[in-house]
């Protein structure tokens, strides 16, 4: 008798008893580990199944947008550090410095947060992976829920209430990052720090 994966529930929002709008649009089954994946090789048409739309002025090839406009939640998922490009690399050292408010890459996936929040008036579940998650999880306000994948430790204070971490076990850059669930480093022959392991938990946002 083969033994099932493990799977973990990651709701993306909760559906107030009273709003009978959302009630008509229920919460779609998306996997973290492809909104990660999207975030490194984007495809605009992604999660048009679930019900997402693609928010061209704000996503790039960076910072992914997704909005569904019935039930009024946006996806931002913030990829991370591409090692071969100097300015990512500029990045990861201005979140060791404290100044990673300062860095373009920051005040993009904040922009998308904010048109989110304000104009749209959206919940937003912020997505990432390495210093994608760092910047999520600093950007993030008290509601906004944070979801990642091996981000590495900084002192900026989390204020998300709603904030889940996945560290793969092995992997010293997310060891000690804030409240790091461990996840078996099953594939050797991918590195730790990479988000491939989440693959087969088959996590659900």
């Amino acid at each position: 008798m083969q033994h099932q994966k493990p799977i973990v529930d990651i709701m993306i929002e909760e559906i107030p008893k009273h709003d009978h709008q959302l009630l008509h649009h229920p919460k779609p089954k998306i996997n973290l580990f492809n909104v990660i994946e999207n975030s490194y090789h984007p495809q605009q048409h992604a999660f048009e199944q679930h019900g997402y739309i693609y928010d061209k002025e704000y996503s790039d090839h960076e910072t992914q947008v997704y909005h569904s406009h019935p039930r009024k939640h946006t996806i931002i998922s913030t990829r991370g550090t591409n090692p071969y490009n100097l300015h990512d690399i500029g990045t990861d050292m201005e979140l060791e410095l404290g100044n990673i408010k300062n860095t373009k890459r920051f005040k993009k996936t904040e922009n998308a947060l904010k048109y989110s929040k304000e104009v749209l008036k959206h919940r937003v579940h912020l997505v990432g992976h390495s210093l994608g998650h760092a910047i999520n999880s600093i950007v993030a306000e008290k509601r906004d829920k944070v979801t990642g994948v091996n981000g590495p430790p900084h002192t900026h204070k989390i204020k998300s209430q709603h904030y889940k971490h996945y560290g793969v076990e092995g992997d010293v850059i997310s060891k000690y990052a804030h409240k790091t669930h461990t996840i078996k480093h099953e594939d050797k022959k991918v590195g730790a720090h990479s988000y491939h392991h989440i693959l087969n938990h088959q996590i659900e946002l």
